[in-house]
């Protein structure tokens, strides 16, 4: 590049051409930056840079030669002779780079090492981390789900107590946290009150608790006492019947 920098081309912006080449130049004088690559680092147009570059190649300080049939940017091999350049009208036979067809790919075998200060940019594609799929709504369960699920679960004695314990609080937990499972906090709550199966207290309506012949009118009649007997115990503000 020192070379370049004293060389007299007779153009600032020619001059500033050949030193990018020079630059990007290995140590056998050969770069094959593109016409575009060039331009932006000169800060000059693409048109203006071919224009330059022909008129280096005329004045000897660089030879030109396409690459894979003119699909990839040109390959120069720039030469000084003092501050001229170093090319001669003999340095202009044809000459053969590569003896691959043009359709096999380069391998490293054919390509030449390269040495820059400035590299050409490198577009390198990120990869978009995945998102993370959103959470489902919370919807809060009415009265009667609440006591569905109990009744599934044998624990209807739960039913008024837990629902109006997390409606009256906006459906959050002690702790001020919001209820994404209102299922599992029942569990939890289930896991907490251990059912009451002695004394004809709020059982499950087995045989085990003296309900043997017990008919399914019956069977709701009671509970709907029990429960109506529960919220009055516990101060809740439903009465009604569940059944």
């Amino acid at each position: 590049m020192v070379k370049a920098m004293r060389a007299k081309v007779g153009n600032s912006g020619r001059k500033l051409v050949l030193i990018k080449l020079a630059d990007n130049a290995n140590d056998e004088g050969v770069c094959w930056p593109s016409y575009q690559n060039v331009a932006d680092q000169c800060e000059m147009g693409r048109t203006t840079v071919i224009g330059h570059i022909k008129q280096l190649e005329k004045d000897g300080y660089l030879k030109k030669m396409a690459r894979n049939a003119g699909r990839s940017s040109n390959r120069y091999y720039i030469k000084f002779n003092g501050e001229k350049g170093g090319f001669t009208s003999a340095d202009y036979e044809p000459v053969e780079i590569c003896t691959s067809s043009e359709s096999e790919p380069m391998t490293s075998a054919d390509s030449e090492p390269r040495t820059s200060h400035s590299l050409e940019p490198v577009t390198i594609k990120k990869s978009k981390p995945k998102k993370a799929e959103p959470r489902s709504k919370f919807v809060a369960p009415t009265e009667q789900d609440v006591l569905d699920y109990a009744i599934e679960r044998n624990r209807q004695d739960l039913a008024s107590k837990f629902f109006d314990y997390y409606d009256t609080g906006n459906w959050k937990d002690a702790a001020g946290k919001a209820v994404r499972n209102w299922k599992q906090k029942f569990i939890t709550w289930e896991n907490s009150n251990p059912n009451q199966q002695a004394g004809g207290g709020y059982g499950n309506g087995n045989q085990s608790n003296g309900y043997a012949g017990e008919t399914e009118a019956q069977r709701i009649r009671r509970i709907n006492a029990e429960s109506r007997e529960h919220n009055l115990k516990y101060g809740t503000k439903s009465t009604d019947d569940h059944f």
